[in-house]
C-alpha cells in the first residue's frame, strides 16, 4: 500500500478503501491478458496517428503457457486428499 501511494503521491489512507478491493482495477487471477483489451489500445494509437497499421493481437497471442501456470498454481493450491474420509 505505501509503494502505491508514494507512487501516486497521496497518503496511504487515501488508497485503503480501493487499493487491492473489487473497487481497484480488474486483475484476472490467473494474470490472462484481455486480449480484447489490448486490441483496442491498439486501435486507439493507430486513431491517435502513432502508428500507421494494426494487427491482429489473437494472431500473436500464445496463451498456453499462462494456461498452464494457472492450472498449476490451481492443482497446487488443491488440499491433500486424506485417506479415511
Amino acid at each position: 500500500m505505501e509503494l502505491t501511494a508514494s507512487f501516486l503521491k497521496r497518503p496511504p489512507a487515501a488508497c485503503e478503501a480501493w487499493l487491492f478491493t473489487n473497487r481497484d482495477f480488474y486483475r484476472d487471477l490467473d494474470a490472462k491478458p484481455d486480449l480484447k483489451v489490448v486490441q483496442s489500445s491498439i486501435g486507439k494509437v493507430k486513431e491517435l496517428g502513432f502508428i500507421k497499421g494494426t494487427l491482429g493481437v489473437s494472431k500473436f497471442a500464445d496463451l498456453s503457457p499462462v494456461a498452464a501456470a494457472a492450472k498449476w498454481r490451481r492443482d497446487a493450491m488443491e488440499p491433500e486428499p486424506r485417506f479415511g474420509t
